[in-house]
């Protein structure tokens, strides 16, 4: 069966439990995190969560092997293994990312952009390896 997921990012300061429209019961978490969701209304996987992960508006993303996180307030992305349901790297940068997005058929590579409007273009499969 395919699985389709929602990707959410939740400040924790915003969220207590909650129940999606799909019936899935987001837990509280203390801190902020990620969430990654079945979409699917009978399943009953529990949401995959990926702590200490603030994201601002437009800076999260997935690939089939990665989640790519920019940080509110810090200037480094967080990159969390899909498979493992790890955080894999923490790539910092010069400035703090504002946007971010996965572009190719199989979301291969990353596109970041900065507060200065500085855009970088990012090979996943090249810059993970490099940076673990």
């Amino acid at each position: 069966m395919l699985s389709e997921y929602l990707l959410a990012s939740i400040s924790a300061s915003t969220h207590s439990s909650a129940q999606s429209s799909t019936g899935v019961v987001i837990p509280p978490v203390k801190d902020a995190a990620i969430f990654k969701l079945a979409v699917d209304p009978n399943s009953r996987h529990a949401p995959i969560i990926y702590k200490a992960s603030s994201t601002p508006q437009n800076a999260l993303a997935y690939s089939p092997s990665h989640i790519f996180a920019a940080q509110t307030g810090k200037a480094v992305v967080n990159a969390y293994n899909v498979e493992r349901g790890t955080q894999e790297a923490t790539i910092p940068f010069p400035e703090k990312i504002t946007a971010l997005t996965t572009t190719g058929a199989t979301g291969e590579y990353i596109i970041l952009g900065s507060e200065s409007g500085s855009v970088w273009i990012w090979e996943v499969s090249v810059q993970i390896k490099t940076l673990t």
